[in-house]
């Protein structure tokens, strides 16, 4: 399913979700095709390895599916899919004793980490700049790596954040702070503009 069917464009997603508690099965797979790709990377922030992930994903929505009843009304569709996606990955990852925010490469998130240059004052060459940046975020601890992903990558808001990590607000944001402050240090170390 490359694009979406003509009824289905445009439709919110909460919308969506009320066609498949109805048994529509054209819905479902709409609402799979928009948010794989966002679930496999969120997913790979978390425990780094990709066949887990896609095995994680799939059971993930088989369980939606066959629990589509009881999810009735979601408002925040996106929020709720990644808080759900978290719990359901790190149970997957537990149960085959696996370790936790080991991902070798940020760049298999295939996702641009440019628009954090505006948190740094950098000017020099942009693809060696990406790569250096990429390094960097790897280097973070995991609880970081969580939240630049979905603040920076993803777009989330603070709140979004606190629900789907379940931190407190103000943790989150000293979180994202701490994490932009470490980004910023490392940065200027390997330039040599200390």
């Amino acid at each position: 399913m490359n694009s979406e069917p003509a009824p289905y464009k445009n439709r919110p997603d909460a919308e969506s979700w009320r066609m498949v508690t109805k048994e529509d099965r054209t819905a479902f797979a709409v609402i799979f095709y928009r948010y794989s790709g966002l679930l496999f990377k969120f997913g790979l922030t978390l425990v780094g390895d990709e066949e887990l992930v896609k095995d994680a994903i799939q059971d993930f929505f088989i369980y939606m599916w066959d629990h589509r009843e009881n999810i009735v009304e979601i408002r925040h569709f996106r929020t709720y899919l990644l808080t759900a996606f978290r719990r359901f990955v790190l149970r997957a990852a537990a149960r085959r004793e696996r370790s936790f925010g080991s991902l070798e490469n940020i760049e298999q998130l295939s996702a641009n980490p440019r628009h954090l240059s505006n948190k740094f004052d950098v000017h020099d060459d942009k693809s060696e700049w990406d790569r250096i940046m990429s390094e960097e975020i790897n280097r973070l601890p995991k609880r970081l790596k969580e939240v630049v992903f979905l603040k920076f990558y993803q777009g989330l808001t603070y709140e979004e954040i606190t629900a789907v990590t379940s931190l407190n607000y103000q943790v989150v944001r000293n979180t994202v702070h701490r994490a932009v402050k470490q980004l910023r240090s490392r940065m200027l170390e390997r330039s040599g503009r200390k």
